[in-house]
């Protein structure tokens, strides 16, 4: 029996089954776009930082600390390319029910339900996860900066005593927890789009279901790679505010990128999470292309090997036949098991070796302009 596909209104990946009414406001479109309020998050509390800097005589130093307008820029994008992407989740998966007809398999109800109720992971409730995210980024955003992990950005250092306090306040009673609680909810967003993507795939996408011709199509998977590539764009958009840390103490100190070991220890750390990302999700549909490539392989091998004694190929309607399957093989073994054509491989590669690249780019143009 085929199940009705459920709409992206009705099967939210981004919407809490728990109270969470400042997640729920955000990724919806109620009052304004998810999109505006997802965008808009960071710059209002950066702006709030613009009055108390103009009651405290620290405006200008403020200002002109740009990884601080770069940390609420960077954050509020990212969690606006992680929502778009996880509510393109379930569009997604209708579009493959041609290719796949998971619709048809009993277990999609079950999938479903894993999306609509609240799960458990590791014996826990999803909402003590989520907790965990939100509370555990403002914490370790705050203990960062009291316990000098960064040090205070100018605007804070520079503020005469008698209103440091109020500096103080909000650097760290509100810049540092906003800024946890946006990265939080990115993070646990990012684990909820590679659980149902991952679960999907490897529940649904198996070898009898794909068909390897034409092969452009790449068994017609090609909208999950897409998607892939899609959050780890997302998720990549950070990476400007660690350019703007590594630039402001180049400007200020002379510092480059290689002369701190955290920063392309950083950097490399970054590239390793942004492949987990995209590959972590698309891993099952790659087992599921390689096995069916095999065994359509293993098959043309047989049918080759069945048409190539002499006798039969005395008849020229026979030679054609195993000349097909030849060529047939031939296109075969160069299949790609990948759900992404060569655009979107070189896109991908981009994105995941963003941080070094851009790292190296940047130190690139300093040491042009040391030498000028």
């Amino acid at each position: 029996m085929k199940l009705k596909l459920p709409t992206q209104s009705e099967l939210d990946i981004t919407v809490p089954k728990f109270p969470a009414p400042l997640r729920r406001f955000l990724v919806s479109n109620s009052l304004f776009s998810y999109k505006a309020k997802c965008i808009l998050i960071g710059p209002l509390f950066y702006l709030l930082g613009v009055v108390v800097s103009l009651s405290t005589g620290t405006f200008s130093e403020y200002m002109l600390h740009y990884p601080t307008f770069m940390a609420f820029l960077t954050s509020s994008l990212a969690l606006c390319g992680i929502v778009y992407a996880c509510k393109q989740v379930i569009p997604t998966i209708n579009s493959l029910d041609a290719t796949i007809e998971h619709s048809k398999n009993a277990k999609f109800q079950v999938f479903i339900s894993n999306i609509k109720n609240e799960r458990t992971w590791c014996k826990l409730r999803m909402r003590y996860w989520y907790y965990i995210h939100i509370i555990g980024f403002a914490v370790a955003f705050v203990g960062a900066a009291y316990f000098g992990l960064y040090g205070p950005p100018i605007w804070v250092v520079s503020a005469d005593q008698s209103v440091r306090w109020i500096i103080n306040l909000y650097f760290y009673a509100v810049l540092a927890p906003v800024l946890g609680y946006i990265v939080g909810n990115c993070f646990n967003l990012t684990m909820e789009f590679l659980y149902h993507v991952n679960s999907y795939s490897k529940t649904f996408v198996k070898p009898d279901t794909l068909k390897l011709f034409p092969p452009e199509e790449i068994g017609g998977l090609k909208p999950i790679g897409n998607l892939a590539w899609k959050v780890d764009v997302a998720v990549v958009v950070p990476v400007g505010f660690a350019l703007s840390i590594i630039l402001d103490n180049w400007m200020r100190e002379g510092i480059s990128l290689l002369d701190k070991a955290v920063y392309p220890l950083a950097l490399s750390l970054y590239v390793v999470f942004l492949a987990f990302v995209f590959l972590y999700p698309i891993w099952p549909t790659h087992t599921a292309l390689l096995a069916a490539r095999k065994k359509e392989i293993t098959q043309s091998n047989f049918l080759i090997r069945e048409k190539s004694d002499i006798k039969l190929l005395e008849k020229p309607t026979n030679y054609q036949a195993l000349d097909n399957l030849l060529k047939i093989n031939k296109e075969l073994r160069k299949f790609k098991t990948w759900p992404l054509d060569q655009p979107a491989w070189i896109r991908s590669l981009i994105t995941i070796f963003f941080p070094i690249i851009s790292g190296a780019i940047l130190d690139w143009i300093k040491g042009i302009f040391s030498l000028a």
